[in-house]
C-alpha cells in the first residue's frame, strides 16, 4: 500500500530504531506516517516509506511527501483505523485520518496493460514490496525502507544516487511506453536534482518523445514549469535538440545553459528559453495551454530584451513600469546573462526606487482625478494632466507632493 502525508504536521524522530542496513535514528520522520506504519506492523502487514520520500532521505533533505507501501489490503486498513474514506478503493485505494491529517494508503501492486501512455487498465494487488518498487518508474525511486531502516534496493538506485544518475527501472522503452509523462520526470529529476540521465534512458526517452503528444498540454505545462525552475534547465537540451520542445515551436536553441543563470521565475526562464531559440513565446504557450498571465508577462520580457540598454533611471522606470514589480530585478538580471550588459548601474537605480519608493504609476501620484475635478478640469483632460505629472515625478520624484503637483498643474496646465 501507499501511505501519502505531506509533512506540515508534526515531525518526530523514529522510536523505532535498530541496527540493520540503514539506522532510522538519523531521520526524521513526521508522527502521523510513524504511527500509520506502526499501528499496520502491529495488525500483521509489512510497511514500508517508498519511492520519492526514501530518495530525499538518503539525499539528507527532507521529503515533501511520505508514502508507505504495505501489504495490508484497504478492507483492513478500514478495520485498522477509526476515520478512513474510500477514496479509491476500487483500486486499493483509501484516505486514513490521524487527527485532521489525511494519508493516503494503497495497497502493493503492479500495473495492468496501459492503452493510453499514461494510464494502466488495470491495477493488479501483489504481496511483496520487490514487485511493487519493480513497476516505478527511475531507479532511485524504487527504493522502500522499514521502521528498523532495513533497506530494499533491488535496481540499485543508492549507487546511482551517489552516481547522480536518473536511469530506468529495468527496460527504458517498457517503461516510458507504460507512461509518456516518465519522459518529462526524467529531465525534470535531471534539472532540479542536478543529475545526469543515464545514456540508454536518455536514448530511449528521445525515441519516445512523440508519445508525449497523447499526454493534455496542462500535464506537460506544468512538469516543463519544474524543469525550467530547476538547478540545470540546461538539461532539457537534449529534448529540444530531439526535433522542437514537444512541437510546441521551441527548436534547437543556443547556449542553454545561460538558462541555469537566470532567475528561477516561471516568466523570466521561459522568456529566456524562447529568446534562445527564436521561439514566439505567445505561439508555444498558448500551444501548451499555459497561465495566460505567464504567456503575456513571457511575451513582454521578451519585447523587452529586444530593447536598448536603459540609459537612465526615468527610462527604467518608464519602460518596467508594465511588469510587477517584484520582477524588475530579475528582468534587469535578464537582460545583463543573455545580452551582456553591465547592469550594476540599473541595479543601483533600481535600488533607489524601491527604498524611496519612486513613483512610475498614476496610481502613486500624491494627487488623484476628484482634486483635478475640484480644480475645473473635466473628461479626458484630467487623465491629460496626470499623465503630464506622472512624467515629471518619474524624472523628479521630488516633486511628488500634493502642494506641489498642484501648483504645477495651476501654472502650466
Amino acid at each position: 500500500m501507499l501511505i501519502r502525508a505531506k509533512i506540515n504536521n508534526k515531525v518526530l524522530k523514529s522510536p523505532f530504531a535498530a541496527e540493520k542496513e540503514l539506522c532510522m535514528d538519523r531521520y526524521h520522520i513526521p508522527l502521523s506516517v510513524l504511527e500509520c506504519m506502526n499501528r499496520i506492523e502491529q495488525n500483521g502487514y509489512e510497511a514500508w516509506l517508498a519511492g520519492g520520500c526514501v530518495r530525499d532521505l538518503l539525499r539528507g533533505e527532507t521529503p515533501e511527501d511520505y508514502d508507505i507501501a504495505s501489504s495490508a489490503p484497504p478492507e483492513k486498513i478500514l478495520k485498522i483505523f477509526d476515520r478512513v474514506i474510500e477514496t479509491g478503493i476500487r483500486h486499493g485505494t483509501v484516505t486514513v485520518m490521524i487527527g485532521d491529517f489525511p494519508i493516503e494508503v494503497t495497497r502493493f501492486r503492479v500495473d495492468g496493460e496501459y492503452r493510453d501512455h499514461r494510464h494502466p487498465e488495470t491495477v493488479i494487488p501483489v504481496d511483496s514490496i520487490e514487485e511493487d518498487l519493480a513497476r516505478r518508474d527511475f531507479t532511485v525511486n524504487a527504493m522502500a525502507m522499514n521502521l528498523t531502516g532495513e533497506l530494499k534496493d533491488p535496481f540499485g538506485g543508492r549507487a546511482d544516487l551517489k552516481s547522480k544518475l536518473v536511469r530506468a527501472v529495468g527496460d527504458p522503452d517498457t517503461r516510458f511506453s507504460e507512461d509518456a509523462l516518465r519522459i518529462l520526470r526524467g529531465f525534470r529529476f535531471a534539472s532540479v536534482l542536478e543529475y545526469t540521465i543515464e545514456e540508454k534512458t536518455l536514448e530511449a526517452a528521445l525515441r519516445r518523445v512523440e508519445t508525449l503528444s497523447n499526454i493534455s498540454a496542462e500535464r506537460i505545462f506544468g512538469e516543463l514549469i519544474k524543469c525550467m525552475l530547476g538547478a540545470a534547465p540546461q538539461s532539457l537540451e537534449p529534448l529540444i535538440n530531439a526535433g522542437g520542445l514537444l512541437s510546441a515551436g521551441i527548436s534547437s536553441g543556443r547556449k542553454l545553459e545561460l538558462l541555469a543563470k537566470i532567475p528561477p521565475e516561471c516568466s523570466l526562464r521561459f522568456a529566456a528559453l524562447c529568446y534562445l531559440s527564436d521561439a514566439n513565446p505567445e505561439t508555444v504557450l498558448r500551444r501548451l495551454k499555459s497561465d495566460k498571465q505567464i504567456s503575456k508577462l513571457s511575451a513582454g520580457i521578451i519585447n523587452e530584451l529586444r530593447l536598448p540598454a536603459f540609459v537612465s533611471k526615468a527610462e527604467m522606470k518608464t519602460r518596467l513600469s508594465g511588469f510587477p514589480p517584484q520582477l524588475w530585478k530579475g528582468i534587469i538580471e535578464t537582460r545583463g546573462v543573455l545580452l551582456g550588459e553591465d547592469i550594476a548601474e540599473c541595479k543601483a537605480w533600481l535600488t533607489a526606487i524601491m527604498d524611496h519608493n519612486e513613483p512610475y504609476l498614476l496610481r502613486m501620484l500624491d494627487i488623484d482625478g476628484f482634486d483635478l475635478i475640484k480644480l475645473g478640469f473635466k473628461g479626458e483632460k484630467i487623465g491629460e494632466a496626470l499623465e503630464k505629472l506622472l512624467g515629471e515625478v518619474i524624472v523628479s520624484p521630488e516633486l511628488n507632493r500634493k502642494k506641489i503637483l498642484l501648483r504645477l498643474v495651476e501654472k502650466h496646465l
